[in-house]
């Protein structure tokens, strides 16, 4: 009886410890939004940020807009991530092992979170399995 009652409050515990952790969640998405999200997106030829731009595209979430040609899907896959690029989930694909490094750059704010993000990919083809759909522009 009593290993019963212990695992009765370890739940009750457990179940109010998750519902914390969701109201915490919720309150950030909430701030988020709250103060909005601006990004400056552009690709880079090369392993730097100095190669020339191949291609630039601006994002607002909260509301949604910009130039960026698929702004309300990148705003949700932002948003799923926490406004972070290296959470968002990568999608599957087959790229060729061509060597043609491109350099990713995101710049501004999410929330009240300032973003700067630079990554070099071996191709354009990894970098659009890698952060689709927000560098799909």
């Amino acid at each position: 009886m009593g290993a019963m009652r212990t695992t009765a409050r370890w739940c009750a515990v457990s179940v109010a410890g998750a519902a914390a952790v969701a109201a915490l969640a919720g309150s950030a998405v909430a701030a988020d939004r709250a103060s909005g999200a601006g990004l400056a997106l552009s690709v880079h030829h090369g392993e730097s940020a100095d190669g020339a731009e191949l291609a630039a595209a601006t994002l607002t979430c909260f509301p949604v807009g910009g130039s960026h040609p698929h702004a309300a899907a990148a705003c949700r896959a932002l948003a799923r991530a926490g406004g972070r690029m290296e959470r968002i989930p990568a999608s599957t694909g087959v790229c060729p092992m061509i060597y043609n490094p491109v350099t990713a750059v995101a710049s501004g704010h999410w929330g009240l979170r300032p973003v700067r993000f630079t990554h070099v990919y071996p191709n354009s083809c990894v970098l659009g399995n890698t952060l689709r759909p927000v560098f799909d522009f």
